[in-house]
């Protein structure tokens, strides 16, 4: 009962996985077997061209070939001259593989073999990502036009008050510089009415000697 998968009630027909045949052969010359495909012939021989070669004496440039037919691969004896062996017997005709087969090619022997497989079916989403995607992207963007407007604001609002303040500061130093100079000139013109005070007085003086 290992190789046997519980498949729940509740799982709907469309999401269930598909059984699905592999045919195969093993070799002692491969470590991983080799799968057969139902569109393409697979051929066994010495040169390079097979799809299986094997460089040996006894086997021909193309010794086998094997090929899907309706509903079973068949093997077929290329006109070897060693011939091809399935379960011991040497076979002149086309002939049906069967699960566990042994091929027998000069020295070489090969086996058949059959494998189901479980496959999931694709393209179907299921219902929680479904739901997840719209989700996360309508938020996303929420997020993002709150985050921008008010930052925005915020920055040209300071960006205003700053050079407001600069304004009022040189103004402020502008009226103390004036009062400055208006001060300074006042003292300066009162100054200059006592120079001229003094140099009429002595004028005068010498004037009033000669009179006199």
């Amino acid at each position: 009962m290992d190789n046997v998968t519980v498949i729940s009630k509740k799982t709907p027909k469309v999401r269930r996985p598909v059984e699905k045949k592999v045919y195969f052969l093993t070799s002692s010359l491969k470590k991983k077997p080799i799968e057969l495909s139902k569109t393409k012939k697979f051929s066994i021989g010495r040169k390079s061209k097979n799809n299986l070669p094997i460089k040996e004496g006894t086997i021909s440039d193309v010794h086998a070939s094997i090929k899907w037919d309706k509903s079973a691969f068949k093997i077929k004896d290329e006109r070897s001259t060693n011939g091809t062996f399935v379960n011991g017997k040497r076979i002149d005709k086309v002939t049906s593989l069967k699960n566990g087969d042994k091929i027998k090619l000069g020295k070489f022997v090969l086996k058949f073999g059959v494998k189901t497989v479980r496959e999931k079916k694709d393209g179907i989403p299921s219902k929680k990502t479904a739901k997840k995607k719209p989700v996360k992207k309508t938020a996303r963007k929420a997020v993002k036009k709150s985050v921008k407007k008010p930052v925005k604001k915020s920055v040209k609002k300071g960006a205003q008050k700053k050079p407001a303040k600069k304004a009022v500061k040189k103004a402020a130093k502008k009226s103390e510089k004036k009062t400055v100079k208006k001060a300074a000139g006042k003292k300066t013109g009162a100054a200059r009415k006592k120079a001229a005070r003094k140099k009429s007085s002595r004028i005068l003086t010498p004037i009033n000697t000669l009179i006199r």
